[in-house]
């Protein structure tokens, strides 16, 4: 940018100094041109008017000795018809014997420079001329003027377009550093450092901006600390409800349903714990958050498969290897986000229809396919995971958490069709090693 506005003043002042300095040159020389015509043409007169037959050879040398020594940048030569030559030794041409003839009119060469004028009497123009006299301008010192205003012209518009440039570079940088120290700012909070801050500098539609930007940052803190207030006092407000839950579960007899029951009951509970501790920035730091794929999808699938039983309904797993397959995610994060994969394949398929759930392995990295027999998606894949955009009576939330989480780990989530006509959701996620520990698990902004 710095470098298109330097050219461009750059370019724009040569323009003007060249539109300027030429015309200004042209006149110059052109005037200078006409003061010597005229200074030979009256030098040549002059000496016309001081020549008649009484005029000896003696006088007409002396006057021309007169007239180059208050002038010596012309040089003078006389002829006569008998063939006598005064003067500067100029031999006898063409032009010297046409002007010889009766009505012989006064010739300029050299755009003016070269002045040959018949000397015929003021009453006799129509006789032939006894004299002709040639005046030519020698002088050097207007080749030199000329010479020298072209220098200094040519040095005055390098002069000019150099300052322009320096000029122009300075009003750039003016410009382009603040801008560029903006962008700057709005990539750091594009990357999720909400606590970025722009400078205001500059020119003042500049200043605008980062003011602008500066606003709109707080006001996303704001929102996000807001966000955070209210979904920790909601999932605080359901302690109170679970709370019972839990201690009526405790009444019941012992038995397998019981103990399964307590064990939802205690996992919906951590899971609030960790909702509540995120959002308040609680929540310690998490290293290595893994989990093995194929043993979650097991353990959920004991619970899923009693409720599917329960309703008539079937689930089909198949595993193409039994190895542990470790993803980056948290158990009860990856263990969630299969249940909301489970949960809407059971909510949009039509009763007794079997949901088939699929492990696949390859090289670096492991794939969880959920195809059911419902309707399918009846939008595009961007808009079925669009955040809140559900149009089938649910919150829309499901699919768009699913993706986070995938994509945390480093996977995709894949939207398309069963080979039972329904719904097929993909997730695939590399594989990590068992003893594997990266950083500190980073802070959702979202």
């Amino acid at each position: 940018m710095r470098r298109r506005l330097t050219a461009v003043m750059a370019v724009t002042t040569a323009v003007i100094v060249v539109a300027l300095v030429a015309p200004l040159a042209f006149v110059i020389t052109d005037r200078q041109a006409s003061n010597r015509r005229q200074a030979t043409e009256l030098t040549a007169t002059t000496l016309a008017s001081f020549i008649d037959d009484r005029t000896s050879p003696t006088e007409i040398v002396a006057t021309i000795d007169r007239l180059t020594t208050d002038d010596p940048g012309i040089e003078v030569t006389v002829y006569r018809r008998d063939g006598l030559v005064l003067g500067a030794d100029v031999p006898v041409d063409d032009v010297v014997r046409a002007s010889f003839e009766p009505g012989a009119p006064e010739v300029t060469e050299n755009d003016g420079d070269v002045v040959y004028l018949p000397n015929n009497g003021p009453f006799e123009f129509d006789e032939a001329s006894e004299y002709v006299i040639r005046v030519e301008n020698v002088d050097t010192v207007f080749a030199e003027s000329n010479r020298r205003l072209k220098v200094v012209l040519a040095a005055s518009t390098i002069l000019a377009v150099a300052l322009a440039a320096i000029i122009a570079a300075f009003a750039a940088r003016t410009i382009s550093d603040p801008t560029r120290r903006v962008t700057r700012t709005a990539r750091r909070l594009q990357s999720g450092d909400l606590s970025a801050r722009a400078t205001p500098e500059g020119p003042r539609e500049v200043r605008e901006l980062a003011e602008a930007l500066n606003a709109l940052a707080r006001q996303v803190e704001e929102l996000l600390v807001r966000e955070r207030e209210s979904v920790a006092d909601l999932a605080h407000r359901l302690r109170t409800p679970l709370t019972a839950l839990h201690l009526e579960v405790e009444t019941l007899p012992d038995s397998n349903e019981a103990g399964e029951l307590m064990e939802r009951v205690e996992r919906l509970e951590r899971t609030l714990s960790e909702i509540i501790n995120e959002m308040r920035h609680d929540r310690p730091a998490e290293v290595a958050p893994r989990a093995d794929l194929v043993a979650t999808i097991r353990g959920r699938l004991d619970d899923w498969s009693q409720v599917a039983g329960e309703a008539g309904r079937q689930i089909d797993l198949a595993i193409e290897s039994q190895d542990p397959r470790i993803v980056a995610i948290a158990p009860d994060d990856l263990g969630a986000t299969f249940d909301i994969l489970i949960n809407n394949a059971l909510a949009h398929t039509p009763p007794h229809t079997a949901v088939t759930v699929s492990v696949g392995v390859s090289a670096g990295g492991v794939s969880l396919v959920v195809d059911d027999r419902g309707r399918g998606f009846s939008k595009s894949s961007a808009s079925a995971l669009a955040r809140g955009a559900s149009g089938d009576g649910s919150t829309g939330l499901g699919l768009d958490i699913a993706r986070r989480t995938v994509e945390g780990a480093s996977g995709s989530i894949e939207l398309g069709q069963s080979n039972f006509g329904g719904a097929r959701v993909t997730l695939t996620m590399p594989t990590i090693d068992a003893d594997f520990a990266p950083g500190p698990r980073p802070t959702d902004n979202r």
